[in-house]
């Protein structure tokens, strides 16, 4: 059963040949590594062809620079495989991480997502005392089951520990037929993620820290806070309002989450302090036209500060 490896590469010469090598390393060997230079302008694509002229299985193409998403759907195109899984250029899979999806696989063909935890790891210039405790671990009731996708969403919202990393699964290619990253946005993942959970397939959460996240200066993780942070949240919850809206009014939990990011919206627009309050007047009209309605007493009453915070920044 071939799994293709999506990975998108911009500006990574210092890490893309640990990555794939991480997939060269693995126990299970049928496997197609898909690379898109996606216009990088230091030794990335060199490094890329010198690896696919080592290996065969490596599949390297290079475009402008297009972007995570779009460079992603790129990927999600060329891939053959029965089953998808995305990489980032500087990220890497411990070597048994491929090897213990397929397994699961295996056991049940009724799955269509294998979910899997991470361990963060830091580039020495780059350690942070408080990044160090961060964890891509969920909760534990949430480990060794099949349950539907929405479920999974509303269990982990419930618990608190929603990840909607588009890393941390394997997923069979036919489940994203119909699925795109949305372009030129940040948190991209936020939307893609819970619009494939509420495709409702039937995902199992395996207990293993497969995926090494890495933790770099000058990465989208780990740059200062900025509009496009703001932009990318505020669009990802008028994408799930606009697609999803008749949901709204029967689940909770997914408004929680909607309104959740509508906080972070409006956090970020304070943080900065940003002079344009385009995206704070559009955050409120969502709330207000969308949400409030179908909101329960006591969510009603976690967002009163937010709206406290809005009228502060308005003045």
């Amino acid at each position: 059963m071939l799994v293709s490896v999506i990975i998108p590469a911009f500006n990574v010469d210092s890490y893309i040949v640990e990555t794939i090598e991480s997939i060269l390393n693995q126990t299970y060997r049928e496997i197609e590594i898909i690379v898109i230079n996606d216009g990088s302008t230091d030794n990335t694509l060199d490094k890329l062809k010198y690896l696919s002229n080592q290996h065969s299985n490596i599949k390297v193409f290079s475009r402008n620079n297009s972007g995570l998403s779009s460079t992603r759907n790129f990927g999600m195109k060329k891939a053959v495989g029965k089953y998808i899984i995305f990489l980032d250029g500087d990220d890497l899979l411990t070597n048994i991480a491929i090897e213990s999806c397929i397994g699961q696989f295996t056991k049940d063909e009724s799955i269509d997502v294998v979910l899997f935890d991470a361990t963060p790891f830091f580039d020495e210039d780059c350690y942070d005392t408080e990044k160090s405790n961060f964890t891509y671990r969920r909760d534990e009731n949430l480990y060794g089951k099949v349950i539907l996708g929405d479920d999974f969403f509303n269990q982990c919202i419930k618990l608190n520990c929603y990840i909607p990393s588009a890393c941390l699964y394997m997923v069979k290619r036919k489940t994203l037929i119909n699925l795109e990253f949305y372009p030129d946005i940040y948190h991209e993942d936020h939307l893609f993620t819970t619009l494939l959970l509420f495709l409702q397939p039937r995902v199992y959460l395996l207990e293993k820290a497969l995926y090494l996240r890495r933790f770099r200066n000058n990465s989208i993780t780990t740059i200062r806070k900025n509009s496009k942070h703001a932009n990318g949240y505020l669009t990802v919850a008028k994408q799930l309002i606009d697609i999803h809206e008749n949901i709204i009014c029967k689940n909770e939990l997914f408004n929680k989450y909607i309104c959740d990011l509508l906080y972070a919206t409006i956090e970020i627009c304070d943080l900065l302090e940003m002079i344009d309050k385009s995206l704070i007047y559009e955050s409120r009209s969502l709330y207000n036209e969308k949400m409030k309605k179908n909101l329960k007493y006591n969510i009603k009453i976690n967002y009163t500060m937010l709206f406290k915070l809005i009228k502060r920044i308005l003045k």
